[in-house]
């Protein structure tokens, strides 16, 4: 692993987003339809469009929204991501132009089919082979994980650490020498490796054992035996997740009706859901905002249920 020199830029984000937005920019893609939202891809060089553009939440120009927080407001635009000298107020901006309003895009931009990537490094490794043909058995397309997992590691990355090796247990992380070294910034820990561990229980078990330093997931019912322990510290937050249930709607299941789906829908009660985890988990708002209130707070309705069910039974 060595440090390259090699500036992420406008560029790069523009072709990575590009990339993940076209469903034959990548063999077996499957995850563009995330991203067709975006309807353009810009990178700007006329500092007037970012001063004539008004935020719609306060009003004011884009520039005063891009400029907050800072050391030197941006004074000019460059295309060139070897001529940006964010010191000097010499930035890159990368417009992202969608279909229709859409404030989601945060979401999926932060989602990992949207990282950035390095456009030579990838333009040339899949120049290697055609979209269309493409042969799992014998192609070798950037990022392929069987690569990587057979010691041909051949990514290009930046932050705080990069991917060295992994296989059927884990994941290994080194310190990225090239991020932000002598600074604040850089990586603390030298090597860091995530393991998989499939049963949540068995995560648990692992760490209480000290063979795991830290756990991202806890299970519920185990969230009080840890926090009984005064050498562990548990940290609660909202994730924005939801667990759910789908119907089978093909042609023949009984789920096609929708009186009884409604009769299913109004039976359920989530309060049983919660007390379950312990508390611990909150009422789902609607399957399209999780986590936000929007007021249209789901409440069990036994004698709506009881209607929809004889509907259902007496259709046709």
């Amino acid at each position: 692993m060595v440090a390259t020199g090699v500036r992420v830029g406008a560029e790069d984000v523009q072709f990575s987003l590009t990339r993940a937005a076209d469903q034959k920019s990548v063999a077996l893609h499957k995850t563009y339809n995330l991203h067709n939202h975006m309807k353009e891809i810009s990178i700007l060089e006329d500092l007037d469009e970012l001063k004539n553009v008004k935020d719609s939440d306060s009003g004011k120009p884009i520039i005063e929204t891009l400029s907050a927080g800072l050391d030197k407001e941006v004074t000019a635009l460059t295309a060139d991501k070897t001529k940006a000298d964010n010191a000097n107020g010499v930035y890159q901006v990368v417009k992202v132009t969608t279909n229709e309003p859409f404030p989601q895009v945060l979401n999926y931009l932060a989602h990992q089919s949207a990282g950035i990537l390095n456009k030579e490094a990838v333009t040339e490794m899949n120049s290697k082979f055609d979209v269309e043909t493409y042969d799992a058995t014998k192609d070798v397309c950037y990022g392929d994980a069987a690569n990587i997992k057979s010691g041909n590691n051949h990514l290009w990355m930046f932050g705080p650490y990069a991917l060295v090796s992994y296989d059927d247990y884990q994941v290994v992380f080194e310190k990225n020498p090239g991020y932000m070294a002598g600074t604040e910034h850089e990586a603390k820990i030298s090597n860091l490796a995530i393991k998989f561990v499939k049963d949540a229980t068995a995560q648990t078990s692992s760490f209480r054992a000290n063979e795991i330093d830290i756990l991202d997931f806890v299970n519920t019912n185990d969230v009080a035996t840890l926090e009984g322990n005064e050498d562990y510290k548990v940290y609660k937050y909202v994730r924005h997740a939801a667990n759910f249930a789908k119907f089978n709607m093909k042609d023949g299941n009984i789920f096609t009706s929708e009186n009884l789906r409604k009769a299913v829908f109004n039976a359920i009660n989530q309060e049983e859901f919660i007390a379950y985890h312990n508390g611990i988990v909150i009422p789902l708002y609607s399957p399209f905002s999780t986590i936000i209130k929007t007021g249209n707070e789901h409440k069990q309705d036994l004698e709506k249920s009881a209607e929809y069910l004889d509907a259902y039974l007496n259709e046709a």
